[in-house]
């Protein structure tokens, strides 16, 4: 079923009207006439016309007045058209420059004034179209940019995240007073607990960690760096609040019960720490953060490491 377009006359002349509408009547339009700029101004509310033809002079308002009345409250950008006894060149400038697609002159010729009314609905839909695709085409960009930036199984971003969009974010807070942190960690002991319950409860482990990143009402990015690793960027936090975010996160992850099946099991993480350095590149930063969750494997797991702590 095809869509009708939508077409408001806004004339004080009963007689325009009527003329207007049995002109138009061989269109596939559904018609509506109002006397006013109050009632005009109600009705594109109410109908959403596609087409707006406009007379200059009514009652109660100017249609040069009018027309701006009309951009602010129409959502669907309706196209207006002048039809008015005003043929002063200067008139013709006015109603153009208003922002106007066509100013037609009283008394009109039948056939060029249909011709001219089709023309402005055929660019109304093209343009309505072009919106629509263009809308579309947008999310399937943002669907892409999703699969593009995101690790698959727990939704967090990826390794390309960190190295396409990261560094420009970071530039972005480079003026601000508090600083940035980059925490890396991975599950303690995670390959006995895919030898022990299989690999279906090793990525539940990896999702429920995922969601409990996510539950932290901390400005953050976590990125699945891979396998059971995670890089977490912490922004604009002093040096005990990132000690005391991340201590959370750690007795979060220590405390929560994983249930697979029969079984119910716990698991814990090391965190390795490094206040973020902007003379360092990203992967150097990495790298140190790496060099911290290292010393905590090293000395029992389940741990919070700075990197200046290491000797």
């Amino acid at each position: 079923m095809i869509n009708k377009q939508k077409i408001l006359i806004v004339d004080d002349s009963l007689m325009i009207c009527q003329r207007v509408k049995s002109v138009l009547s061989v269109l596939p339009a559904t018609i509506y006439d109002v006397h006013t700029g109050k009632d005009a101004l109600d009705m594109i509310v109410k109908i959403h016309p596609d087409l707006i033809i406009l007379d200059i002079i009514l009652p109660d308002i100017e249609g040069f007045d009018l027309i701006y009345k009309i951009k602010e409250i129409d959502e669907s950008h309706a196209n207006i058209v002048f039809l008015t006894a005003r043929d002063q060149n200067l008139d013709v400038i006015k109603g153009l420059s208003s922002g106007a697609y066509d100013y037609i002159k009283k008394p009109f010729v039948d056939e060029e004034f249909l011709t001219r009314i089709q023309n402005q609905l055929l660019i109304k839909k093209q343009r309505d179209e072009l919106c629509a695709q263009n809308e579309i085409l947008k999310s399937n960009m943002e669907k892409l940019n999703y699969i593009a930036y995101r690790d698959s199984l727990t939704g967090l971003y990826n390794r390309r995240f960190v190295t396409e969009n990261l560094p420009k974010e970071l530039a972005e807070k480079e003026n601000e007073a508090t600083n940035h942190y980059f925490v890396l960690t991975d599950i303690d002991n995670f390959k006995i607990i895919n030898d022990t319950f299989g690999h279906d409860a090793g990525d539940k482990v990896l999702i429920c960690f995922a969601e409990i990143l996510n539950s932290f009402k901390v400005k953050h990015r976590a990125i699945r760096w891979g396998g059971e690793e995670f890089l977490i960027i912490l922004f604009n936090l002093t040096l005990q609040q990132a000690k005391q975010i991340v201590e959370e996160i750690r007795e979060e992850i220590e405390s929560f019960e994983f249930v697979h099946k029969q079984n119910t099991f716990h698991c814990t993480m090391t965190f390795g720490l490094y206040p973020y350095n902007p003379a360092l590149e990203i992967d150097e930063n990495v790298h140190c953060a790496d060099l911290a969750l290292y010393q905590g494997k090293s000395h029992g797991k389940n741990c919070c490491v700075w990197y200046h702590d290491e000797k």
